[in-house]
């Protein structure tokens, strides 16, 4: 089930990343972004990572609330859409439901992923499949 899978990934890519750097703990430099300055990121692999419930983060965050049963509606796209174009993040055309959310969660939750997280909950229009 999805909790057990949960648990084996933690388990295995922690269990990987103490062999082999006989530590949880893994220093790396990278690039700033949008710049030539390097920084040094520091990340902890140690269990349990990180769970984010997309939904609600983006709620939080954006304060329009998104939940199942108005997710799809158009009355919520339109305001996502509104809030996007107030705070300038661009989201380019067709203006759909899963576009505007990929780039909600891409401004708003992924920047604070640097330890492993899983992001969890993911709508079904998300999903290409």
């Amino acid at each position: 089930d999805y909790y057990d899978l949960v648990e084996l990934t933690e388990t295995f890519l922690s269990g990987l990343v103490k062999e082999l750097f006989n530590s949880h703990i893994v220093k790396y430099s990278a690039l700033k972004h949008g710049t030539e300055e390097q920084t040094e990121v520091v990340m902890d692999f140690t269990t349990p990572f990180k769970k984010i419930d997309m939904l609600d983060e983006l709620t939080l965050q954006t304060g329009i609330e998104l939940n199942g049963s108005n997710i799809e509606s158009a009355e919520a796209l339109q305001e996502m859409i509104d809030f996007c174009e107030k705070e300038g993040i661009i989201v380019e055309e067709p203006k759909t439901t899963a576009r505007v959310i990929d780039k909600l969660v891409g401004h708003f939750i992924e920047p604070s992923c640097i330890n492993p997280t899983f992001i969890t909950n993911h709508p079904s229009i998300m999903s290409p499949l």
